[in-house]
């Protein structure tokens, strides 16, 4: 069966799909054909990824297929080598030389990979309904990202930079402090209630990243956004006499699927998938 695994490695949840080949003529015209979903499986991220490695492999040996290709969308900052050398929350998979072992114990030679918050902008763009030329992704789930895809591809600089949410500072009694630190779900954990500083937080963030990258939307996703009046509402409200004529804040359509759609995308932009 011609056939790609789609692999979603989330700091609390992982997901893994089967997704029937796609079309890249028809992709990049964005008809927006939906992407087929073979198999898809989702179970609880373990803190130590021998124990990922294998519910992957033993839910990709139950299908019985033996696939040619691999796209994985991943959270941190891993090294073009595929080690994770930065995480929040996957502290005991820094170091671990993950991708290798996964495509050794799965036999799969050709795979490609890319940060979550990019595999979701791509999976926004390409097979949401709306029609954009631009398009500012924020996830605000257990880690916090973003990503700004325009004319199809994502934002990176020369040096391969791309937006990191995580590392943006505020100034708060003198200190520089983390800017985002009230609207992660991962911190927000040690809270009963949302804290107020929250909504201004987050509008802040989201006026500053409206002018800093002039999209024509800006998609919020994540699990702090699918109750949208428990954080998202109250932050757009006090952001929108500023832009309400300007542009959309909207939530997902696809909500946890869209970084899997992504991660195919990106193998198709990169020539997979012939």
């Amino acid at each position: 069966m011609d056939a790609v695994l789609a692999i979603d490695i989330g700091g609390t949840k992982t997901q893994v799909a089967v997704i029937r080949t796609l079309n890249k003529t028809s992709l990049l015209k964005k008809n927006r054909k939906k992407i087929k979903i073979l198999h898809y499986h989702k179970f609880l991220t373990p803190k130590d990824p021998a124990k990922t490695i294998k519910l992957i492999c033993d839910f990709s040996r139950s299908l019985n297929i033996q696939f040619k290709q691999m796209s994985l969308s991943l959270p941190g900052l891993w090294s073009n080598k595929g080690v994770l050398l930065e995480s929040d929350f996957l502290s005991a998979w820094v170091g671990y030389p993950f991708i290798n072992k996964l495509s050794n114990a799965l036999k799969i030679k050709k795979y490609i990979w890319e940060t979550d918050v990019i595999c979701g902008g791509l999976g926004e763009y390409y097979f949401s309904k709306r029609q954009c030329l631009s398009l500012l992704y924020i996830n605000l789930g257990t880690g916090i990202g973003a990503s700004f895809i325009r004319d199809g591809k994502p934002f990176k600089s020369t040096g391969g930079l791309t937006i990191r949410l995580q590392r943006l500072l505020a100034p708060n009694k003198n200190k520089l402090i983390p800017a985002t630190n009230l609207i992660c779900g991962g911190n927000l954990l040690k809270y009963k209630n949302i804290p107020e500083g929250s909504y201004v937080q987050l509008s802040c963030l989201l006026m500053n990243l409206y002018y800093l990258f002039a999209p024509e939307c800006i998609v919020l996703n994540g699990g702090l956004t699918y109750d949208w009046d428990l954080l998202c509402s109250k932050a757009c409200k006090l952001i929108y006499p500023e832009v309400r004529k300007k542009i959309k804040i909207i939530p997902s359509e696809l909500k946890e699927l869209a970084p899997i759609y992504g991660a195919y995308v990106n193998l198709l932009l990169n020539e997979g998938v012939k």
